[in-house]
């Protein structure tokens, strides 16, 4: 019966994992305060098909995590009113986006720069000046860990880590 059961759940993972065409986009949060970063790293992800919310105020971010699930944060560390350390610890602390992973992108490369953000749960740190190449080699190497088949066609939920 247990034996039966696992196999009966292979099947349905391997199933899961070959209905691409019912993934539904990534939806992600750019929070940067340079206009044409934040356009560069919008534009990139739209045409790779993810849904981009891009915020060039830090309040409004924080307003937001609050308020909406992402499946991946993009977030600069230099920023007016609350600084990237700042957001990270109020996404932490949020109900929807406390797992959600954090790509810090910054032009800081000290070891304690990385040391603190990695402490206050960033998952990736992103070196500027960021280009298009870089975002699209990042975006296609991620996008796999946390894409999703939506739950209204399937009727499962598959979001692997």
């Amino acid at each position: 019966m247990l034996w039966e059961m696992l196999s009966l759940t292979r099947v349905i993972v391997k199933r899961l994992k070959r209905k691409v065409r019912y993934m539904t986009p990534l939806k992600l949060l750019v929070v940067e305060d340079d206009a044409a970063s934040l356009e560069l790293m919008t534009e990139v992800f739209m045409s790779l098909k993810a849904e981009v919310r891009p915020v060039n105020d830090s309040e409004k971010a924080a307003s937001i995590v609050n308020q909406e699930k992402f499946d991946g944060i993009f977030l600069d560390l230099e920023m007016p009113k609350l600084n990237g350390f700042d957001l990270a610890r109020v996404i932490r602390k949020s109900s929807w986006n406390k797992s959600t992973p954090i790509i810090i992108v910054t032009g800081r490369d000290e070891r304690q720069t990385m040391q603190e953000a990695f402490a206050l749960g960033a998952t990736f740190f992103l070196q500027k000046p960021v280009d298009r190449q870089k975002l699209t080699i990042l975006f296609r190497t991620v996008s796999g860990g946390i894409w999703r088949i939506d739950a209204n066609t399937s009727g499962f939920r598959f979001k692997p880590r």
